[in-house]
């Protein structure tokens, strides 16, 4: 197998397992075994057997809900990937270094302005300081100017906040 065909594999053997990896599979065998039927028959797309029989060499059970949303995403994401590698670059195509959202025919007003800061809105300091953990920084920024609460205090407060979503 030559080294470009290998490199291929590899790319393609990451994107697989980084899309059961979005579903929270990554740690199970599940990925691996659908990976190794894949590469038994290349050219074939997952099937609905493909799942189940790889359910069960990792232990795992799905309801047809989840296999139909596994298997469109992963034909489907089969299917951009081919698109992608279908894109022919030269080696002297310079790389993408800036993102602009801007599309083509907007505009925008390029005066410059001085500054002006919103108006702070009236806030009170809550029973518990964790009701403030998702309050914007102007409501928060109010109530340290207001020395209702220290810098320290709500700084202190957010690594034992309990609403916080985990990551």
């Amino acid at each position: 197998m030559s080294l470009q065909n290998q490199h291929h594999l590899i790319s393609d053997r990451r994107k697989f397992i980084g899309f059961f990896a979005s579903l929270g599979l990554s740690s199970t065998l599940f990925p691996g075994v659908l990976w190794a039927q894949l590469q038994q028959k290349p050219s074939q797309k997952i099937t609905r057997e493909m799942l189940v029989a790889a359910e069960q060499l990792a232990g795992l059970h799905f309801t047809d809900a989840q296999r139909e949303m596994m298997l469109a995403g992963v034909n489907d994401n089969a299917v951009f990937y081919d698109e992608i590698r279908r894109v022919h670059l030269e080696v002297t195509d310079a790389p993408a270094l800036r993102f602009s959202p801007i599309l083509p025919g907007m505009k925008f007003d390029k005066r410059n302005l001085p500054f002006r800061a919103s108006t702070a809105p009236s806030v009170d300091r809550p029973e518990s300081l964790e009701d403030v953990a998702f309050w914007s920084v102007l409501q928060l920024a109010e109530l340290i100017k207001s020395r209702r609460v220290s810098s320290v205090a709500l700084t202190e407060m957010y690594p034992d906040s309990k609403d916080t979503i985990p990551f």
